[in-house]
């Protein structure tokens, strides 16, 4: 007792608190400035972390440096390992002589600075070598790829949609070969008119090679003229220019040809199974195959006008073929995806649910092998909380059929997420947003993923992401909300604009002590869900509703949360992100109650039943 309190005293005389205070302050900010850098250069996640790592490793150094170092030997302690060199001979050759040395500040300074150097290393070494793998632009060992939007060369606004359209399908065909990487539409799109080079545009979207062209149609011709370039030594892979009769069967085999060559460019094989894909050809009529592209057209806007413009158009093209499998998978996910969306202008959310379900067994009655419509049919299952096997297998599937689909690998990472495997649903995520890194959808479903495994430093980095790319995405401003709230950051969370999601700036008001506001801004919003028009006019009560039982859960108010909850479900079967975040951090003041989780499962079995009923 008496040996421990002399080392207190120790530790006291020769300052290792403040040694000790020093360091964590320092590497604090060392810290926060590599976090930065991580997030600002879109360096991996890990990287911080091995950051951390070495700080710790070298703190019980930094302590044994300053125990050493700080002045003359232990005061009634015999450690010879402590005693600083001394004339004695006995002492001179003693084994413990070279301690003192060992434990220099140049020693440790050089150690910091050897550690600061290696995470370096690393950095630059995935920045130069990590994107692109092993030879500058293979991932994975697969050539990355970006199509950039084609040029209309006619100059007619209405041949905008079928240029647009063949390009999409070209990129389609490109993302069913698993030995390519294809970049995603979204991210593409955005460098239509850009005036940066090419160079550029394959580091921004991480791709070595980029596909260029433009579409003419003329009378009853079409040209289609294509490029594809090595964006590192700025030569020409390949070309080609092909003039056409104007008939479906000769723009699908164009499109296929396109596919095939692009892959023999790159020296990548394919399967017999891909060769055999991409060649089918899903419909013999011309006015049908337009109506389909028209329809992509508008589903890829993500609007309230663009869902419904899209289920008309989808529908207009099954009007004239009804053998038109990709028309039927292209309703499914028009159908499935506009109920997360919840707007109010779109067909009933569980009507909608149903009709995609029907869509998508009806295309792949038709087309076995229709990629779209198994990743349609299991992102509806996932929101229905269908067990996890039946969703995991079209999911997977899906991504079998189409390795490139940004959307299948984000609609994954979602499921596991909701199965609690969240280090595998961030993997997945990665792997979509790597595919699709100017996607706003890709980074708001990371970020929501993230936040209900409460991993809130990369849910509020995604979200930011995405707010930048869009900044009215409604998912990503509940996320940056909530993150900013469970970091302790309620503060920030105040100032925020949350809409749709209200609820979410009492909660965070609440935070902070000023319950009065939390109250009024909560009494407000029931009595405008409660009414019988809408809120606002874009989306459903069914975002509010889920807002209110939110709130009523981080207060502790377990029956009026579930009370919430179950109006919201009554409207939508996934009102917003905030039913999938129950098992979250953000709901521990309920957790407890056993009634509240009673209910939760009953309304989860309720979204199957209300959907199987009226299928």
């Amino acid at each position: 007792m008496a040996s421990f309190k002399r080392l207190i005293e120790e530790v006291h005389r020769r300052s290792l608190w403040q040694v000790l205070l020093i360091y964590v302050g320092g590497a604090w900010v060392c810290y926060e400035i590599i976090d930065t850098i991580t997030d600002r250069l879109a360096l991996p996640t890990w990287l911080p972390a091995t950051a951390l790592i070495l700080f710790l490793i070298g703190l019980p150094f930094v302590l044994a440096t300053a125990f050493v170092q700080e002045g003359g030997p232990l005061r009634g302690l015999a450690d010879p390992t402590l005693i600083p060199e001394s004339s004695d001979p006995q002492l001179a050759s003693s084994p413990y002589r070279g301690i003192r040395g060992l434990f220099a500040w140049r020693n440790a300074l050089f150690g910091g600075v050897i550690a600061l150097a290696l995470w370096g290393v690393v950095a630059a070494g995935w920045m130069l070598f990590g994107r692109a793998g092993d030879d500058g632009g293979v991932a994975n060992g697969r050539p990355s790829l970006a199509a950039l939007p084609f040029v209309n060369r006619s100059g007619l606004e209405k041949d905008e949609y079928f240029t647009d359209g063949i390009h999409d399908e070209i990129l389609t065909r490109l993302a069913k070969i698993s030995s390519l990487s294809v970049r995603g539409r979204t991210s593409v799109m955005q460098y239509r008119d850009t005036p940066k080079n090419l160079r550029q545009i394959g580091q921004e979207l991480n791709a070595r090679y980029i596909l260029e062209g433009g579409v003419q149609r003329a009378g009853g011709t079409v040209r289609i003229n294509l490029q594809l370039v090595d964006t590192e030594s700025d030569e020409h892979v390949w070309a080609e220019t092909y003039d056409r009769p104007l008939i479906v069967e000769n723009l699908l085999d164009v499109q296929s040809e396109v596919a095939l060559r692009v892959a023999e460019a790159l020296n990548t094989a394919l399967t017999a199974d891909e060769t055999e894909r991409i060649a089918t050809r899903p419909t013999d009529n011309l006015e049908a195959y337009e109506y389909y592209l028209h329809g992509r057209h508008y589903f890829h806007q993500r609007t309230s006008d663009g869902f419904t413009r899209a289920i008309d158009e989808f529908e207009k093209a099954i009007e004239l073929d009804t053998a038109f499998a990709p028309a039927y998978a292209g309703l499914a996910s028009a159908y499935g995806v506009s109920v997360t969306y919840d707007y109010s202008a779109v067909l009933d959310p569980y009507s909608a649910a149903h009709r995609a379900l029907s869509m998508a067994d009806a295309a792949l009655s038709l087309a076995p092998n229709q990629a779209e419509a198994y990743a349609a049919r299991g992102y509806v299952l996932r929101y229905l909380w269908v067990p996890f096997e039946r969703v995991e297998s079209d999911l997977r599937r899906a991504i079998e059929l189409e390795p490139s689909s940004a959307n299948a690998h984000g609609w994954y990472a979602h499921l596991l997420a909701r199965e609690g495997r969240i280090d595998d649903a961030i993997r997945e995520n990665e792997v979509a947003v790597d595919l699709d890194p100017l996607g706003p959808g890709r980074r708001g479903g990371f970020s929501a993923d993230a936040l209900s495994g409460d991993r809130y430093d990369i849910a509020l980095r995604e979200a930011n992401r995405a707010l930048a790319l869009v900044p009215g995405i409604g998912t990503a401003r509940a996320v940056k909300a909530l993150s900013l709230l469970m970091l302790g950051r309620a503060d920030e969370c105040v100032q925020l604009d949350a809409w749709p999601y209200e609820g979410l700036r009492a909660m965070c008001l609440y935070a902070e002590g000023k319950v009065a506001q939390a109250s009024a801004i909560i009494d407000s919003l029931t009595a405008a869900v409660l009414t019988e028009a809408d809120p606002n006019s874009v989306y459903r009560k069914g975002i509010p509703a889920a807002s209110i039982a939110t709130y009523y859960a981080w207060v502790g108010n377990a029956s009026t949360s579930l009370a919430w909850f179950e109006r919201a479900i009554a409207i939508s079967p996934e009102p917003g992100v905030l039913f999938r975040l129950v098992e979250s951090r953000i709901f521990d003041n309920v957790r407890r109650d056993a009634d509240f989780w009673i209910g939760v499962e009953r309304l989860r079995r309720s979204l199957r039943t209300r959907v199987g009923e009226s299928r």
